[in-house]
């Protein structure tokens, strides 16, 4: 059986089986609340999804469209300005991991113009377009994942941002001790992801994916972070279904081999919550529903009136 990652406790609670050619589950640790997908997919599993099928089924294309920078440009913003505050005017390496199209780069620079740009980015398309859009330069984004890119790497920058890839990540507190490293002393973290409290979809037909393999909560998070070794500058929730947390390397305070603490009654607190959100999610669809029908016979009304004064 998997150990969590955040804890080290082997005590779960089978919270819900997915549907699909392998079974897998949703199990939530007793001791932490931290929420795993397990058994968790093959390396060559992940590595085709994300390069051939993640784009698709996020945007349905597995290019660069203007809707996607559209979209991507309104979080980049919202990124740009929780990061500036802790923006230091030295700054000069930035790496920005799970890039795609390399918005939140290009915006990134704007805060500080001599600055180098770096990226991590599975998708071909995606990386193509970050380099023949002149944001950064082809040696600078690849496709390594994160162990490999930063085996032999330390002390290097001195922003790194994340944003909504942790949680489709093998062991993210690995993942985020790589981060860890990576950063020069006093280098800062962005890391953004989604927030369980808060889903924003059918938890056990869209929620709950192959592509999420933790399911973090604020609490969570921040744990994991703590024992790490940052220290937390700001947390803040993000368009209601997201956690975002601006973090400093902070060597002193490491705690790796530390699982003596205790969850404080989180996992019960999270079954409750996600118990309650699956049996009012239908009536949350039918309010939807209900506005989206408003919103058509409300247009349809104008146009009618529009209608009836040309013609008169």
């Amino acid at each position: 059986m998997h150990v969590c990652d955040l804890c080290g406790s082997s005590e779960f609670m089978n919270y819900c089986d997915l549907e699909g050619k392998t079974k897998r589950s949703v199990f939530i640790c007793k001791k932490c609340s931290l929420t795993y997908l397990y058994p968790i997919p093959s390396v060559d599993e992940l590595n085709d999804f994300y390069r051939q099928d993640y784009r698709k089924k996020y945007s349905q294309q597995n290019f660069v469209t203007n809707e996607v920078v559209a979209y991507e440009q309104k979080r980049a913003t919202r990124v740009t300005e929780m990061v500036r505050r802790y923006f230091n005017k030295d700054t000069s390496k930035i790496l920005d991991i799970g890039c795609s199209s390399g918005t939140l780069l290009k915006n990134l620079y704007k805060l500080s113009s001599h600055c180098e740009l770096y990226g991590i980015e599975m998708n071909d398309n995606y990386r193509k377009f970050i380099v023949d859009s002149g944001i950064a330069d082809q040696n600078n984004i690849t496709n390594d994942n994160i162990t490999m890119y930063c085996s032999g790497q330390k002390n290097k920058f001195d922003l790194i941002t994340i944003v909504h890839v942790l949680e489709h990540l093998k062991n993210p507190k690995d993942v985020l001790v790589s981060i860890y490293r990576l950063l020069k002393d006093d280098g800062i973290l962005y890391v953004e992801v989604p927030n369980l409290k808060t889903p924003y979809n059918n938890l056990r037909e869209k929620y709950f994916a192959i592509y999420h393999l933790t399911y973090f909560t604020d609490f969570t998070l921040r744990k994991m972070l703590e024992k790490v070794g940052f220290k937390i500058l700001e947390e803040k929730c993000m368009e209601k279904t997201s956690i975002a947390f601006v973090c400093v390397k902070d060597g002193s305070k490491s705690s790796l081999d530390d699982n003596s603490y205790d969850g404080g009654g989180e996992f019960l607190r999270l079954v409750v919550i996600l118990r309650h959100y699956e049996k009012m999610y239908p009536l949350y669809v039918l309010k939807q529903y209900i506005i989206k029908v408003l919103i058509f016979l409300k247009i349809k009304d104008v146009i009618k009136k529009i209608l009836k004064g040309t013609n008169d």
